[in-house]
């Protein structure tokens, strides 16, 4: 909790993957990939709760050796043209079944093991603190094709980010939710982009979280 507001962190983790078999109970740099996020949530003093929402068995084994943040959901809910507002609004309906409902929902991609709790807490504190509408992780580009193709002074001031998929974080209200609504950026410095989505990105990834683990 972070000023009398609820947060609530999920972690969508489908059992099959493009490109990557099985990606997100692939060993990385030991661990199973979905794990090294969770890990960084559960450190988390700001989040009150911390949900894998997935249909797979291997997955659910898995993250219950680390406890109980298992909300299964429907298989209909993990095919590839199933967007990722659909899992969330799933996931939030079946918490307040429950009897559990939040202020805000932190969603936390698999995919970007480089993500650590710092930057889930200061994302938090941001978007309560500024009372942005929406937050989304951004990197900032140093060198970037379009810059070539207008060599303008203004051009080569004006910082580039593109989106990095590695925290979206919106308040839960009764509107209809889209996790892409009114989104400002919050900034995370490239060290931490790793999104993973290739062989070849999942090798430059575990050499960059050997380094960042060893303080290199």
């Amino acid at each position: 909790m972070y000023k009398n507001k609820k947060i609530l962190a999920l972690i969508p983790a489908r059992g099959e993957t493009k490109h990557i078999y099985k990606k997100n109970t692939k060993l990385f740099n030991d661990k199973p990939l979905f794990t090294w996020v969770l890990n960084s949530a559960i450190k988390s003093k700001l989040i009150d709760k911390v949900i894998i929402s997935t249909e797979d068995r291997e997955i659910i084994e898995i993250a219950n050796t680390y406890g109980d943040y298992i909300l299964k959901r429907p298989e209909e809910l993990s095919k590839e043209n199933i967007s990722i507002s659909q899992v969330i609004k799933y996931n939030i309906e079946e918490l307040k079944k429950e009897g559990l409902e939040f202020d805000y929902i932190l969603t936390l991609l698999p995919t970007q093991p480089l993500i650590e709790t710092f930057h889930l807490d200061n994302s938090i504190r941001e978007i309560i603190d500024n009372n942005y509408p929406s937050l989304i992780g951004v990197t900032k580009i140093e060198n970037n094709f379009l810059r070539t193709l207008d060599t303008s002074l203004e051009s080569f001031n004006t910082p580039l980010y593109k989106v990095n998929n590695s925290i979206f974080i919106n308040p839960i209200t009764d509107k209809e939710f889209n996790i892409y609504n009114n989104l400002k950026p919050f900034i995370i410095d490239c060290k931490y982009d790793g999104n993973i989505d290739t062989p070849v990105d999942w090798e430059i990834c575990e050499l960059r979280k050997l380094l960042i683990l060893f303080n290199i």
